[in-house]
C-alpha cells in the first residue's frame, strides 16, 4: 500500500484521504540462499514494474567436455578457413561461389553451442572483448544468452551482441564474415572505443547468401585497436561463425581515387565484370537502392562541350544457378564520390539495357559509376558504351518497304489493334506481324502514346516475321531519329526473348546478330527512353533485315543413360537436354526424373506430400520460367482453397507463387496470399482461395543458391470461413497451468479484422490491421504471467475483461519482443520469444483477460501462443486510514494494518519537500523496514515540525515472499 501526504504549514493536522495503490517486489533467490532484497516501487493495477537485472556468471564446463568441444572445434574452424578460402577464390575470379560450399557452411555451425565450450567467444563487452592474435583468425560462437551492450549501427532494434577486439601490425584491407551463422546477424566495426559511429556496418551480405553479414572489404590502420561486434536484426541471437582475413588491395576502379580511366570517346568494353570491386559507395547516391552492390568507377575528360550518351546492357548468370533477373544501375556525375545530385541515372530490375540519353556537357572531367542491387545476383557481366550523340534525320531511300500503316490515334483500341503489334495485340484479338524477308529494308515510325483505354502512357512496337528453313545467321541493322530497343523473339506469344540489342541512337546505328535454328521468329522494335513532345510525335527509323548460312554450335546432349555431341535441333529429336558448349568430354549430370513437366508423374489426390530434389534441373517452360524447374502435379475435384507450403526443407528461401493448369506451362494461377508463420522463416507458404477443381502443376524452381537440394512439399485443401474464435465473444478459453506453461497453435488466415491496436515502444508506432483471433484467460487470484507470440511477425493485445474487448484501450500490447517495457523485477528471458514476435509480462489480478492474436499490419498465417504462470504475485501488507498529525513540533505518521497482510512483508517511508512523481530521486528514505504492527492507527513514524516546513510524504508496503519453482536470474 502508497500513500501520498501533503504536510501544510500552519495546520493542526490533517488526515490524507487520497490513496493510491502500489507495492513492491523483491527477489529471493532460493537456490543461492540470499536474502530477500527490496526492489524499487511499483504499480501493481496497472500491471506495470521497473526491471531489475542481476549479473550473472557463464556456467563451467567440465574439463573432459571441453577438451572434446575443443578437439572439434579446431577441426573445424580449419574447415570454415577453407571454405570461406573457396569462396573468397571464386569471387577474386570473377565467379559465383558454388552453392555447395554455402551449404558446407550452414552444416559447419553447431546446432546448439555452449558458453564456455568454445576456443574463444566474443566478449560480454568491450572491456572485455576476445583478443584477435592474428590473421586469418576464424571462430564459432552465440550470442544467446548475453546483453545487449552495444546500440545496432543503423538502428533496427535491440539485440544481444558479443565483441572481438584487433589491433593489426600495419594498415591494410580486411575481410570480416559472418557467413553460415544460423541466425538474422548484424556486423560492425569501432575504431580505438566503443563509442561514437561504427566505421563499418552490415546487415545481410551479397556474399552469404542468406541473412548472414558480410564486411567485404574494410581498412584498418595499423596499431590502432578496432572493436568488432557481432550483434542481431531486431532482437535475433543465436549461433555464429566468424572469420577475419587481410585481402588483396581493391583493384582499379574499385574506387574514385583510383577510377578506370576512359583515355578517349567513343568507348566500349564488352563482358566486364563488377565481381571483385567493392560497395564502396551504397545508400547515398542517385541510384538509390540500386546502389547496394559492388560499384566500378570510370573516369573520361572532355576538352570541349559534348553531348554524351551511355548505354549498360547487364548479363544475367548463364551458369548455374541460372537467374533470370539482375537489377543494374548506371549514373553520370561531373564529382566523385557520387551523391544524389547526379547528371543522370537509370536502374532496372530486369536485365534490360540501361540508356542515359543524350547529356549536353561542358569542358571538364565526368565519373560514370556501374553499381547494382544485391536481391539478386551479387554481381554481374556487363557491357558498357559511352559515345557522342546528337539529332539526326532519318528518310526513306529508294527500294525501302514501308512499314504497314497505323492509323493513329485509334480511340480505346490501338493498344490491342496494332497492325503490326505481334504479341502485344492482348485477346480476342490475334498476334499481328509484318513478313519480311532476306535482304529487305523497312522505313517505318515509332511513337509513345496515351492509351484510351487504361489511361496509360505506352510505346508503340512493330514486330517484323522472319521465315528461317536452314541454319541462318539473322541479322537486323537499324538507326532512328530517337532511342530504338530491338530484340530477336521466338514464338508463341508472349515470346521468348533469344537476343537483346544495343540500343541504336539518333546518329548512331545498332546491329543484332545470331545463328538461328530454322523456325519462325519475331524481331521487335520499339522507341525507348524518356518521352519528349506531344503524344502523336512519330520518329522515323530504318531498319535491314538479312540471312546468311551458319553452322550451328555443338554441344551436349544427355539422353536415356547416352551422351552425343551435336546440335540443339538433333538433340531435341533424341529426346535429350542439351547444354551448349559443352562435350561428351565432361560427363552428363544426373537430371531429376520430374526435370520434364510431362514427367511429373501421376496426379495426386489432396492431402498431397511431394518429396525430390532439382540439382541439375533444366528449364522446360520458358516461357514463364527463367529458372530451371522440376515439377509435381494433383487433382482437386471442386473448388477450394489449397494450401502449398515447403515445411520441412532446409534453407529453401524460393516459392513460385504459381500453379499452372496445363503441361508444359500453362495458364497460371497466382496465389492469392502468403501464410507469414506455419513454417517460415525457412520456407514460405501460399494459399490459393477458390482454387477451380482441375489438375494443377507445381513448379520447383531454381532461383538462388539456397534453393537447391532436397525439399519437401506439403499440398492441403484448407476451411475456407473464419477461424471459430474469430471475435471477442468467441474467445477459446486457455486453462492456465499453475508455475508451469500452455501452448496453443492456430492461424489467422481468413480471419475477420476485430479491432486494430497501436502500441508505442521504443519511439515506434507499430500497428496490426490485419485479421486477429482471440482467447480468453480467467484469474481466481493475482498471478505473474507472461505470454509470449510466434512465429513471424506477431502482434499481441491483452484486454482486462470482456467488456474491453476491441472497444476499450488494451491492458497489455506488444509487437516486437524487444520493445516491451518496463518488465516486470520477475522476469524470466527463457520465456522470450525474441526477434520479431511479441510478449508481454505482468501481475494480472483476479478476472477475465481477453487476448488478442494478430500479424504485424495486414500479414496474416500460423502461430504458438504460449501463456507462462509465474507464481502468485507479491501482495505487499496494507497500509490503511493513513493519517498525519502534528502535535506541537512534532510531525507523526500513522496507518492501520490487518492481521491477513501483516506478515506479507515491511513498510518503507518516502519524503520530499516537492510533489514529485513517484522515483523521482529527490524523493528520500525517512524510515526503511518497518515491521507491520496489527492494530487501528498505529504510529510507525515521528519526526520534528518546522513552523515553515512544507513536506509530502508517501508510504510503500514492501514483499516478503519466496519463489517456488520459478527461476529467478535475470539474463545477464
Amino acid at each position: 500500500m502508497k500513500t501520498r501526504i501533503l504536510w501544510f504549514t500552519g495546520l493542526g493536522f490533517l488526515i490524507s484521504a487520497l490513496t493510491v495503490f502500489a507495492a513492491t517486489a523483491v527477489i529471493h533467490n532460493i537456490a543461492n540462499g540470499t536474502s530477500p532484497k527490496p526492489a524499487e516501487p511499483q504499480a501493481v493495477q496497472l500491471g506495470v514494474s521497473i526491471p531489475q537485472l542481476s549479473q550473472t556468471t557463464p556456467g563451467s564446463v567440465p574439463s573432459s567436455t571441453l577438451d572434446a568441444a575443443a578437439s572439434k572445434i579446431i577441426a573445424d574452424k580449419s574447415e570454415l578457413r577453407s571454405v570461406l578460402a573457396q569462396i573468397q577464390a571464386a569471387k577474386r575470379a570473377g565467379q559465383r561461389p558454388g552453392s555447395d560450399l554455402y551449404r558446407r557452411l550452414q552444416d559447419m555451425v553447431p546446432a546448439s553451442p555452449r558458453r564456455g565450450g568454445h576456443l574463444d567467444q566474443g566478449g560480454e563487452a568491450c572491456a572485455s572483448a576476445a583478443v584477435i592474435p592474428s590473421v586469418p583468425y576464424s571462430d564459432f560462437g552465440t550470442t544467446t544468452g548475453y546483453q545487449d551492450n552495444l546500440p545496432e549501427c543503423d538502428g533496427s532494434g535491440n539485440a544481444p551482441d558479443v565483441v572481438y577486439s584487433f589491433t593489426p601490425s600495419v594498415s591494410g584491407d580486411y575481410h570480416i564474415s559472418l557467413c553460415g551463422s544460423s541466425y538474422d546477424t548484424k556486423l560492425f566495426v569501432y575504431e580505438g572505443t566503443c563509442t561514437g559511429t561504427p566505421i563499418a556496418c552490415n546487415d545481410d551480405g551479397v556474399a552469404c547468401g542468406d541473412v548472414s553479414s558480410d564486411l567485404p572489404r574494410v581498412t584498418l590502420n595499423g596499431g590502432t585497436t578496432y572493436y568488432i561486434i557481432v550483434d542481431g536484426w531486431d532482437g535475433s541471437f543465436g549461433d555464429y561463425a566468424f572469420l577475419l582475413e587481410e585481402v588483396a588491395p581493391p583493384p582499379t576502379g574499385d574506387v574514385c581515387a583510383d577510377p578506370i580511366v576512359i583515355p578517349s570517346l567513343p568507348f566500349s568494353v564488352e563482358n566486364a565484370w563488377t565481381c571483385g570491386f567493392n560497395n564502396d559507395y551504397s545508400g547515398s547516391t542517385c541510384l538509390g537502392s540500386a546502389d547496394s552492390g559492388p560499384d566500378v568507377v570510370y573516369t573520361f575528360t572532355l576538352t570541349t562541350a559534348s553531348s554524351v550518351e551511355i548505354i549498360l546492357n547487364a548479363h544475367p548468370s548463364t551458369t548455374p544457378p541460372m537467374e533470370q533477373y539482375v537489377w543494374p544501375g548506371v549514373l553520370l556525375s561531373d564529382h566523385c564520390p557520387p551523391d544524389w545530385n547526379c547528371l543522370a541515372s537509370a536502374s532496372n530490375m530486369t536485365a534490360d539495357l540501361l540508356y542515359l540519353p543524350c547529356q549536353a556537357l561542358q569542358a571538364g572531367t565526368y565519373y560514370v559509376v556501374v553499381d547494382n542491387a544485391n536481391m539478386f545476383q551479387a554481381c554481374y557481366s556487363y557491357d558498357l558504351t559511352i559515345r557522342n550523340c546528337g539529332p539526326c534525320t532519318v528518310t526513306s531511300h529508294p527500294g525501302d518497304v514501308a512499314e504497314v500503316t497505323e492509323p493513329f490515334p485509334v480511340p480505346g483500341t490501338f493498344s490491342v489493334n496494332d497492325p503490326n503489334g505481334g504479341c502485344n495485340n492482348a485477346s480476342p484479338y490475334l498476334p499481328r506481324y509484318q513478313t519480311v524477308t532476306s535482304g529487305e529494308t523497312v522505313y517505318g515510325r515509332t511513337f509513345f502514346y496515351t492509351d484510351s483505354i487504361t489511361g496509360s502512357l505506352k510505346a508503340d512496337t512493330d514486330w517484323y516475321r522472319l521465315l528461317v528453313t536452314t541454319p541462318s545467321t539473322v541479322t537486323c541493322t537499324y538507326a532512328g531519329e530517337s532511342l530504338l530497343r530491338i530484340a530477336i523473339i521466338q514464338p508463341p506469344c508472349p515470346g521468348v526473348i533469344v537476343l537483346n540489342g544495343v540500343p541504336s541512337t539518333p546518329c548512331n546505328a545498332g546491329t543484332i546478330s545470331s545463328c538461328m535454328e530454322p523456325g519462325e521468329y519475331y524481331i521487335r522494335i520499339s522507341r525507348g527512353g524518356p518521352q519528349t513532345g506531344p503524344d502523336a510525335q512519330t520518329f522515323a527509323y530504318r531498319a535491314s533485315f538479312s540471312l546468311t548460312p551458319c553452322q550451328l554450335p555443338l554441344g551436349r546432349c544427355c539422353y536415356s543413360g547416352t551422351c552425343a555431341t551435336n546440335t540443339h535441333p538433333e538433340c531435341v529429336a533424341l529426346t535429350g537436354t542439351w547444354f551448349a558448349g559443352l562435350t561428351c568430354d565432361t560427363p552428363c549430370p544426373v537430371i531429376p526424373p520430374n526435370d520434364n513437366c510431362q514427367n511429373a508423374g501421376t496426379p495426386a489426390s489432396l492431402p498431397a506430400t511431394f518429396t525430390g530434389n532439382n540439382i541439375n534441373a533444366t528449364n522446360d517452360c520458358p516461357l514463364y520460367e527463367g529458372d530451371p524447374q522440376v515439377w509435381h502435379v494433383f487433382t482437386t475435384t471442386e473448388a477450394q482453397d489449397i494450401q502449398v507450403d515447403y515445411c520441412g526443407t532446409q534453407n529453401f528461401h524460393s516459392f513460385n507463387p504459381y500453379l499452372y493448369q496445363g503441361c508444359p506451362c500453362g495458364s497460371r494461377v497466382m496465389l492469392d496470399l502468403v501464410d507469414w508463420g506455419l513454417c517460415s522463416p525457412t520456407a514460405m507458404t501460399g494459399i490459393w482461395r477458390n482454387l477451380p477443381a482441375g489438375t494443377w502443376y507445381i513448379s520447383v524452381t531454381l532461383y538462388n543458391p539456397n534453393s537447391i537440394g532436397d525439399y519437401t512439399i506439403h499440398v492441403n485443401s484448407i476451411p475456407s470461413g473464419p477461424p471459430a474464435n474469430d471475435e471477442c465473444t468467441a474467445a477459446t478459453p486457455i486453462t492456465l497451468v499453475p508455475n508451469g506453461q500452455v501452448t496453443v497453435t492456430g492461424s489467422t488466415i481468413n480471419a475477420t479484422v476485430s479491432c486494430s491496436n497501436i502500441c508505442n515502444e521504443g519511439g515506434f508506432d507499430y500497428t496490426s490491421s490485419g485479421g486477429d483471433v482471440f482467447y480468453s484467460l480467467t484469474l481466481t487470484e493475482c498471478r505473474r504471467i507472461a505470454m509470449a507470440l510466434g512465429i513471424g511477425d506477431m502482434h499481441i493485445a491483452v484486454y482486462q475483461g470482456v467488456a474491453q474487448c476491441c472497444t476499450g484501450p488494451a491492458l497489455l500490447c506488444n509487437d516486437d519482443d524487444a520493445h516491451f517495457l518496463p518488465l516486470p523485477a520477475w522476469d524470466v528471458p527463457a520465456q522470450h520469444p525474441g526477434e520479431s514476435r511479441s510478449y508481454v509480462a505482468a501481475s494480472l489480478n483476479p478476472g477475465v483477460y481477453l487476448i488478442r492474436v494478430a500479424k504485424y499490419a495486414s500479414q496474416s498465417g500460423a502461430y504458438t501462443l504460449t501463456v507462462y504462470d509465474n507464481g502468485p504475485c507479491c501482495l505487499p501488507p496494507a497500509a490503511n486510514d493513513v493519517a498525519v498529525l502534528r502535535v506541537n513540533n512534532t510531525v507523526d505518521v500513522r496507518w492501520s494494518t490487518d492481521a491477513a497482510s501483516a506478515t506479507r512483508g515491511t513498510y518503507r517511508i518516502y519524503s520530499n519537500t516537492n510533489d514529485m512523481p513517484v522515483g523521482d530521486p529527490s524523493w528520500t528514505i525517512v524510515a526503511d523496514n518497518i515491521v507491520p504492527v496489527v492494530g487501528q492507527h498505529h504510529p510507525y513514524y515521528s519526526a520534528p515540525f518546522a513552523a515553515d516546513e512544507r513536506r509530502f510524504y508517501y508510504v510503500t508496503g514492501i514483499c516478503n515472499e519466496a519463489f517456488t519453482g520459478t527461476s529467478t536470474t535475470s539474463k545477464p
